[in-house]
C-alpha cells in the first residue's frame, strides 16, 4: 500500500499586503473601521468633499493596513489617487519647539490643496492628535476632522485572529502549536503575521512541513534583532512612550 504523501502548505497566491479584504475587523479596530468606510462611502458619492480621519493607536495595530486598503479600493473604484494622501506622523517629530518648519509647511501645503479640490486625508500617529505636536497650525487641523483610536485585540479574541491569518497563509497547525504561539507572542496582530511569513519561508526553505519543531525554529528566527518581533516586555515599553 503507497504511503500518504506528506503535504507542506504554503500560499502559491501573491497576496498584497495592504488589501481591505485581508483586515481582520476586532474589536479593538471595529470603531476605525465603521469611521473610515463611512467616509469612503460619502466620497465616493462626492469626490469634492474633504474629509480627514485621525487613526491613533499602538505600532502593529492595523493603521497602515485599514487606511492603505481602503485608498486602494478607492482607487480601484475610480477616485483619482491624488485624491487621497496618508500622511504617517509615526516617524515625524513636528514639535514648533524644535522648528520643524518644512514638515509643518508640507502638512499644511497638502491639507489645503485636498481642502480646497476635495480629498480624503488619513494621517497615522501612535499618539492622540493635541500630543502630537505643539504648533497651533498643525494641531487645529488635527482636530478638523474625524479621530479615533485603534486597540490591539482582546486576549479572548486572539485565537481566532491566529485561525484567521493560518487559513490565508494555507497553513496548518495542531492546537498545541497554536498555544504554543499564542503564549509567547505579544498582542500586537503584526507579530502573527510576521512569525507565520516566517514559518512560511522557513518550511519552504528546509523542505518540512509546519511541524512542531519547525513552528519552534521558526519562532527563534524570528526573535532575532530586526526580525520584527519584540519581547512582551518590550512591547509594553514601547506603547507606554
Amino acid at each position: 500500500m503507497p504511503t500518504k504523501p506528506t503535504h507542506l502548505y504554503f500560499d502559491l497566491v501573491a497576496r498584497k499586503d495592504f488589501d481591505i479584504s485581508q483586515f481582520i475587523v476586532h474589536s479593538g479596530v471595529v470603531d476605525a473601521y465603521q469611521m473610515a468606510k463611512s467616509a469612503c462611502d460619502k466620497f465616493l458619492k462626492d469626490d469634492r468633499l474633504f474629509q480627514l480621519v485621525f487613526f491613533w493607536g499602538p505600532t502593529g495595530v492595523g493603521k497602515s493596513h485599514l487606511a492603505q486598503g481602503l485608498r486602494q479600493d478607492l482607487i480601484k473604484s475610480g477616485i483619482e489617487d491624488s485624491k487621497i494622501v496618508i500622511w504617517d506622523l509615526t516617524d515625524q517629530v513636528t514639535t514648533a519647539s524644535e522648528g520643524d518648519n518644512e514638515t509643518t509647511r508640507k502638512f499644511v501645503d497638502c491639507y489645503q490643496r485636498l481642502a480646497s479640490s476635495g480629498g480624503l486625508f488619513f494621517v497615522l500617529s501612535r499618539k492622540e492628535p493635541k500630543r502630537n505636536s505643539e504648533d497651533p497650525h498643525l494641531v487645529s487641523r488635527f482636530l478638523s476632522g474625524q479621530e479615533v483610536s485603534l486597540a490591539y485585540p482582546q486576549e479572548k479574541e486572539l485565537n481566532t485572529v491566529l485561525t484567521v491569518l493560518l487559513e490565508r497563509h494555507n497553513l496548518r497547525l495542531k492546537d498545541s502549536q497554536k498555544k504554543f504561539l499564542l503564549r509567547r507572542l505579544p498582542l500586537n496582530p503584526l507579530s502573527f503575521a510576521t512569525i507565520l511569513d516566517t514559518i512560511d519561508h522557513f518550511s519552504l526553505s528546509t523542505g518540512r512541513p509546519a511541524t512542531q519543531r519547525v513552528v519552534r525554529d521558526a519562532y527563534r528566527l524570528s526573535k532575532q534583532p530586526g526580525c520584527g518581533i519584540p519581547d512582551n516586555e518590550e512591547q509594553k515599553t514601547r506603547d507606554a512612550e
